[in-house]
């Protein structure tokens, strides 16, 4: 009797420390197993620079070429500036706010590129071709910066440019002074030399991220 009381109680202590010393154990494993972890991705993050860059993919099924009316009512092309990474912008001349801040994002990420930008060109397309003539286009984006180059054509045109990119657009009535706005999509496209889209980003994406993009395609 005495020894299976014994037994019981040295079974109940056996246990317990076990069960203490499995948990500590789990816990150190995991102290160690989860820095371990995250310094192993950090690692790869940071030695593997390249990789990262090489995931821009190509994105099929949509973009591609197009003819609409730049300066002095020429036509432009996109192939026009197959030597260069090219970013596209749709909006309007009396656009309000994501127009300007998107056109702004775009100089600043030139601005990052140091003498690789001249490599870049910057291309703004009208989506309302009733009060956006050629010359209004081009001055319009000339207040950003120079060599920016604005488009429009006529409403055909630009419809079938627009649905090329995905991109939609109505009008929506307005009692301001500018008698309509234009409800539009915020996407600022990224295209490489062979006028293949490579990334979307938005007016309000980070200006250093799209520059690293911008230098991925470039090198």
């Amino acid at each position: 009797m005495y020894i299976n009381e014994y037994g019981r109680r040295n079974r109940k202590t056996f246990n317990y420390h076990a069960v203490k010393m499995i948990i500590q154990g789990e816990i150190m494993k995991k102290l160690f197993f989860w820095p371990a972890v995250f310094c192993g991705i950090l690692a790869v993050l940071t030695l593997s620079p390249g990789k990262a860059q090489a995931e821009l993919g190509v994105m099929s099924g949509i973009g591609g070429n197009f003819t609409l009316t730049g300066t002095n009512g020429k036509p432009v092309s996109l192939s026009d500036f197959n030597d260069k990474i090219v970013m596209i912008f749709f909006g309007y001349t009396h656009c309000p706010d994501v127009c300007p801040t998107a056109l702004s994002t775009m100089e600043a990420v030139k601005s990052k590129l140091g003498s690789k930008a001249s490599r870049v060109q910057n291309i703004f397309i009208s989506v309302d071709p009733e009060r956006d003539t050629p010359e209004k286009v081009t001055a319009y984006v000339g207040y950003f910066g120079d060599g920016n180059v604005g488009l429009t054509g006529t409403p055909q045109e630009i419809a079938k440019v627009a649905a090329q990119y995905r991109m939609s657009y109505k009008k929506i009535a307005s009692e301001g002074a500018t008698g309509y706005l234009v409800d539009h999509m915020d996407f600022i496209y990224l295209i490489d030399t062979e006028g293949r889209i490579r990334a979307l980003h938005r007016s309000t994406s980070s200006v250093e991220k799209m520059a690293s993009d911008v230098l991925s395609l470039l090198n």
